[in-house]
């Protein structure tokens, strides 16, 4: 017997010991519910639930953003279905044209219509956003024609209003090099108390504010030059059409028809060739083929002094029409002079009003324009292109610290602007990339899908620019309505099955969550049963060898017996 090392104590200690740890890890799955509270519970489990963890997660904010891609599809479809409205508006308005019983006055009306409505569909282009992304003007496209600056914009020295000029991805400015610059006595277009706004139809006109003409009363002069290739045929007083025509018929009996590729006469005759072209009889020659084509001259003048003029143009330029400075030629008469530059004056001739909009041929009396310029001391800034022509200005009140100028897609901070401030170098490049919005749908990296939005804004869908002057021209603007409507149908087709597909995704995703969810649990749960069945063991075996340890705490006693001995 020893008395020294209670062997027995010591090993019913250890026992005792280990059981309380052990109770104490049975208490906390109890207590916490979990199988694995630490990684010692189990390593190896621990690495997997907490990688299934990152991808519940990862699933639930999946599913987040499916829900949010469900949203932005369903505002810009939102937007198209009133898109699809006003088209059919138009078509209405197209056909209701094309009907002989209506009069010049009844399609400038409809065509007014047409004009507000096509305004409201590039406004709704324009400013449809979801999260102040712009979804319908093209920037999220596929193939997005977008804009950006390229190089260092060059600012005049002392000045500090013009500062920070950014730019659109969507702008339709066309790429090239632009300046800005600042007057602060700023003319202005007066129309008040004008009633022949509109004798030549030309409404859109663009008065840079600090433009060399003085302050008064104007007139625009239209003026019209119709030729033929046949140098005998007098076309100056012509009711046709630009296009290719032939005689049919000499003198008196001389009709007109237009005109295949092979020269021959197409379709019904038009009408007497007299009466057509307003030449004498004796003019007519049977079998005359001949090309008519019309160009137009702008005149302004300021009471009987020209001050500008445009020659040489068309009905269809793409681009507003430069007014220039004049010079007398060699007989004495007013010509225009590009090398004295514009006089601040341009004329959109794409979107004229349909009174006197024409396909060629001359026009009636001596249309005009009349126009006032008034001066105010107010600052404006003004952008131009490379060749000085007037693209947009804006008044600058000091107090505002961010301007957007117009529809150009150009922005600009300001501090306080001064006469003669300039910006130069502003560098407009042109990229063709793929822009598509991509939604994360998935918990790993490239789990995306992609979503392409068209350019619904009027000039991509081809109806910016025609016209219901006549039955004619109403009839083939239905044609092109209806294929801006297609347009927009494939556009919201395509938005239908995206948000269908976005929509299963959810479902997907949900279902994954929660089989993954489960997988998860059975890893990292505990199972309270059996933990409460081990915890009720252990609890006894404390309590067991408790008991022991007071009974091998006992055993040294008996050499107390032997010493009495």
């Amino acid at each position: 017997m020893r008395i020294n090392h209670n062997i027995q104590a010591l090993n019913a200690y250890s026992k005792l010991s280990k059981n309380q740890i052990a109770t104490g890890k049975a208490l906390e799955k109890l207590s916490s519910g979990l199988r694995i509270n630490r990684a010692a519970d189990d390593a190896a489990g621990l690495a997997i639930s907490e990688k299934m963890r990152g991808q519940i997660r990862g699933l639930q904010q999946a599913e987040k953003n499916a829900m949010d891609g469900v949203s932005l599809i369903q505002t810009a479809e939102g937007a198209l279905s009133e898109v699809h409205d006003m088209l059919s508006r138009m078509r209405e308005l197209a056909v209701q044209a094309a009907n002989g019983t209506l009069t010049e006055t009844d399609r400038t009306v409809i065509q007014d219509e047409i004009n507000q409505l096509r305004q409201q569909i590039d406004r709704v282009g324009n400013d449809t956003q979801f999260n102040t992304k712009k979804l319908l003007n093209g920037s999220l496209s596929e193939n997005a024609r977008n804009r950006s600056l390229y190089g260092d914009i060059l600012y005049s020295e002392g000045g500090g209003g013009l500062r920070d000029i950014k730019i659109d991805a969507a702008s339709s400015l066309p790429a090239g090099n632009y300046k800005m610059n600042v007057v602060t006595d700023s003319k202005v277009l007066n129309m008040e108390g004008i009633d022949d706004t509109y004798y030549t139809g030309l409404e859109n006109f663009l008065l840079s504010p600090d433009t060399d003409l003085a302050a008064g009363e104007y007139k625009m002069y239209l003026e019209a030059n119709v030729s033929s290739d046949v140098t005998t045929l007098d076309l100056s007083k012509s009711k046709l059409e630009d296009g290719n025509y032939v005689i049919v018929g000499d003198e008196e009996n001389g009709v007109i028809y237009r005109a295949g590729k092979d020269g021959k006469p197409v379709g019904s005759p038009l009408g007497k060739a007299t009466d057509l072209l307003g030449i004498d009889a004796s003019e007519i020659t049977n079998d005359t083929k001949f090309t008519q084509s019309t160009t137009y001259t702008l005149t302004v003048k300021n009471g009987d002094e020209v001050v500008g003029k445009a020659e040489n143009i068309s009905f269809n330029n793409e681009e507003p029409i430069n007014i220039y400075k004049v010079k007398k030629d060699t007989n004495g008469n007013y010509v225009e002079n590009k090398d004295a530059g514009n006089i601040g004056l341009t004329v959109d001739f794409t979107n004229t009003g349909a009174k006197y909009v024409k396909r060629g041929g001359a026009l009636e009396g001596e249309p005009y324009h009349s126009f006032k310029i008034d001066k105010l001391q107010r600052p404006s800034v003004i952008l131009k292109d490379e060749n000085d022509k007037v693209i947009a200005h804006q008044f600058v009140d000091n107090d505002r610290k961010f301007i957007e100028f117009g529809s150009t897609g150009i922005t600009f901070g300001t501090g306080v602007v001064k006469a003669g401030e300039t910006a130069t170098n502003i560098v407009v490049r042109e990229t063709l990339e793929n822009a598509s919005l991509t939604f994360q749908v998935g918990t790993n990296a490239g789990e995306v899908i992609a979503l392409g939005i068209s350019d619904i804004r009027t000039k991509a869908l081809g109806i910016d620019k025609f016209k219901l002057t006549d039955e004619t021209s109403a009839s083939n603007a239905i044609a092109i309505i209806d294929g801006a409507i297609d347009k927009v149908s494939q556009v919201r087709s395509k938005l239908g099955a995206y948000q269908n597909r976005m929509e299963h995704t959810v479902n997907n995703i949900t279902q994954s969550t929660e089989n993954l969810t489960a997988a998860e649990s059975r890893i990292r749960d505990a199972d309270m049963a059996k933990e409460m069945t081990e915890f009720t063991k252990l609890n006894i075996i404390n309590q067991s060898a408790t008991a022991m340890l007071a009974q091998a705490n006992q055993l040294p006693q008996g050499v107390l017996q032997l010493l009495k001995g």
